[in-house]
């Protein structure tokens, strides 16, 4: 799971150019949300461990933190990274 974040980090900043100036997504507070919310996805699904399935919740958080045009992809982004799949376009 912890990869799958990381690789979800690396898509944005790297495919997609996002950084400080154009996205909210490398923020200090977006990872640590991220954290919270992917854990607490297991947690209503009955389980103590999270897995990349959970990473489906970065939908919900990336919403107004990244370019629209960005997040009209991210249903296969993070599809594609839940597959662990490395590009996601």
């Amino acid at each position: 799971m912890q990869e799958g974040l990381a690789n979800f980090a690396t898509i944005m900043i790297e495919d997609f150019g996002l950084n400080e100036t154009n996205s909210l997504i490398t923020d200090r507070t977006f990872f640590v949300k991220a954290l919270k919310l992917i854990r607490s996805h297991a947690l209503l699904n009955e389980r103590d461990v999270c897995s990349r399935e959970d990473l489906d919740v970065l939908r919900y958080m990336t919403a107004f933190r990244v370019p629209p045009e960005v997040y009209e992809q991210m249903d296969n982004i993070l599809r594609n990274i839940i597959q662990d799949k490395k590009k996601a376009r």
